[in-house]
């Protein structure tokens, strides 16, 4: 507590208050963040809502310690449905990709061997013209 005073008069239900900030802070944080960031990096998501909180819980007569977010949850079913959607997407991608580098190395590979063997006919042809 910085400023018993506040405290005690500038808000009726602090813990409260501070429970709403810190919620919608992180709600407005995440909507802004792309979404692997989201997922990975929690400790810059921790430090984004503390500096958000801090300003209106420091009004009020208190310092916010720290914030950690230990984990992140989406409650909207359309929400899942399109990180869903969007992560089906990236893993046919890939697996295109994957399947066309293997289909390109696959290609490479036999027009070397195509290329080698008529090498070797023709000098094996060359070498039954010189007998």
């Amino acid at each position: 507590m910085s400023d018993p005073v506040a405290y005690l008069f500038r808000n009726a239900n602090p813990d409260a208050s501070l429970q709403a900030n810190v919620a919608s802070s992180t709600i407005s944080t995440l909507s802004n963040l792309e979404m692997d960031k989201m997922l990975e990096d929690r400790h810059q998501l921790s430090r984004r809502v503390r500096a958000t909180v801090s300003p209106l819980s420091e009004q009020w007569g208190y310092q916010l310690g720290s914030v950690y977010i230990r984990k992140v949850a989406f409650t909207d079913r359309q929400m899942v449905n399109n990180i869903t959607d969007k992560v089906v997407k990236r893993l046919v991608q890939v697996t295109s990709a994957m399947k066309q580098d293997g289909d390109n190395r696959v290609g490479l590979i036999k027009s070397e061997t195509a290329f080698k063997v008529s090498q070797q006919m023709a000098e094996a042809a060359q070498r039954d013209l010189k007998l």
